[in-house]
């Protein structure tokens, strides 16, 4: 394979420190997205963009507790005293 190729049509090339040729969001320098990967080469995933609970939904996505898959934006509001679907009310009624 030719490192000097480009074939995601960002600036870098494999051989210039891109670290994923298949992503043009994804190169040394590049803004973090709320994407789950490594966007600007630096080896890390930003906290916000992993899915603790593994419900689908991580904080960058809007999950208000990361640690409770029972809480996200998709769930059901229900009477608890928790904001269950994070939209910042508690225990809503939706008559």
């Amino acid at each position: 394979m030719d490192e000097g190729y480009n074939k995601d049509g960002d600036p870098y090339t494999t051989c210039a420190g891109d670290c994923d040729d298949n992503e043009p969001n994804t190169y040394p320098g590049a803004p973090e997205l709320c994407d789950g990967l490594d966007n600007d080469c630096d080896g890390n995933i930003p906290d916000d963009e992993i899915d603790d609970d593994q419900d689908g939904w991580s904080e960058c996505w809007g999950d208000c507790d990361d640690n409770e898959p029972a809480i996200n934006p998709g769930a059901i509001e229900i009477c608890n005293g928790i904001d269950d679907d994070c939209d910042g009310l508690v225990d809503e009624d939706e008559d």
